[in-house]
């Protein structure tokens, strides 16, 4: 993953969980939202500038608009702006940003299962996590709770637990559910 500076955009990065490893994706789910927002507004923004251009009394063409417009540091100068911001609907660009996104997300959560799991040395069951679990409990995420909970804590299941449970975030009644669209 991602260094701690660059997870969460120069800011000092949450510690919000027991786990370091639930910290990171904590961060990296932060860090991914920071930059698809801005480049969602910037985007919009944009849309708004390459149709003034062409509603102009003179209108920039193809070459004139790439060469105003294009440049940013290391990137390509010569791509058409016509076509992203003229031809693709505000809706498809929106979709298309938020596949980016959900890629990403996915990732971020892959990398998690994997490292909570080796944490916990357990890293057979980091694809487990990944899954529903089945009519009889012997795959998917229930299935791998169930085992990493075999053995309990009593001083942590006392401190942390009744906390967890309590937060609007917890859903252990629905990680199936949310697992079906994970792997959908």
């Amino acid at each position: 993953m991602a260094s701690n500076a660059s997870r969460t955009n120069g800011r000092a990065p949450v510690q919000r969980f027991f786990f370091e490893e639930s910290n990171n994706l904590y961060n990296e789910i932060i860090s991914l939202h920071d930059f698809v927002q801005p480049m969602s507004t910037a985007m919009w923004h944009f849309r708004h500038v390459i149709d003034q251009e062409l509603r102009a009394d003179t209108p920039l063409n193809a070459a004139q608009l790439a060469k105003k417009y294009n440049t940013a540091p290391k990137t390509r100068g010569t791509t058409n702006l016509l076509h992203p911001f003229n031809t693709i609907s505000w809706d498809d660009q929106r979709q298309r940003i938020a596949e980016l996104a959900l890629v990403n997300i996915i990732a971020i959560f892959e990398v998690w299962c994997d490292e909570i799991c080796t944490k916990l040395g357990r890293d057979d069951l980091a694809i487990r996590l990944q899954f529903p679990t089945n009519a009889t409990r012997t795959k998917g995420a229930g299935s791998a709770i169930d085992e990493l909970t075999t053995t309990e804590s009593s001083p942590l299941r006392g401190a942390i637990y009744p906390a967890l449970v309590r937060s609007r975030k917890y859903s252990l009644s629905h990680l199936d559910n949310l697992l079906k669209c994970f792997r959908f």
